[in-house]
């Protein structure tokens, strides 16, 4: 088929409505369009047209990843799963979010340093939980261990004290303040035996 007409969508000037043989085929972004490099009286195969049918939706899946990450930033497993839960197939989803990796708009490495930091300083986790926790947002185990192993606080003991203080003031009876609910509650966070004993030492 033949392209016989490229116009503007009405209301959308950054939009082309493509016409071949006299028939309305598709609409897609000027930013597409201009990068498939067709032009009026070019020949327009089924091939092509699928072409630029999936480069459309790879724009739409790299959009909507950006508004997404306006919100809060995530793993490249995680965007990938919202994007499809968005309506993308696989195939748009994860080419879009790798191109926003390519960019540098996305990066596990990063996100993973920064929420492993997080989840030390303000959580007070211990490294065992805080690789848990980066995992199940998506990050890969090797990198999950690189990020809880660079951002790891150098008295863990301390962290594990802290945290311990936090719950002794939410302890309401003698019966919360029980020596081994408080190491359980550590072991659960993450913090090794030692550090539990060394910080519990000083509430007990």
């Amino acid at each position: 088929m033949t392209i016989t007409a490229i116009e503007p969508q009405k209301g959308d000037p950054n939009r082309r409505n493509i016409f071949a043989d006299g028939k309305f085929v598709l609409g897609v972004s000027r930013e597409v369009w201009d990068e498939s490099g067709f032009e009026l009286g070019d020949e327009l195969s089924d091939e092509a047209l699928s072409a630029l049918l999936r480069a459309e939706s790879i724009r739409a899946a790299k959009r909507k990843a950006l508004s997404l990450l306006d919100y809060s930033d995530k793993s490249k497993a995680a965007l990938t799963e919202r994007l499809m839960r968005a309506g993308f197939d696989e195939t748009a989803a994860r080419t879009a979010v790798e191109a926003l990796c390519d960019e540098g708009v996305v990066s596990d490495e990063s996100y993973a340093a920064k929420l492993a930091f997080y989840l030390y300083n303000k959580k007070l986790y211990g490294r065992r939980r805080v690789v848990m926790e980066l995992m199940k947002k998506g990050i890969d185990r090797e990198t999950a261990n690189e990020a809880a192993d660079s951002e790891a606080p150098e008295d863990m003991a301390a962290k594990a004290l802290l945290l311990a203080k936090k719950k002794l003031k939410t302890a309401r009876s003698e019966k919360d303040r029980d020596y081994d609910k408080f190491f359980a509650y550590l072991l659960r966070c993450g913090h090794e035996y030692g550090d539990i004993r060394e910080a519990l030492e000083e509430i007990f």
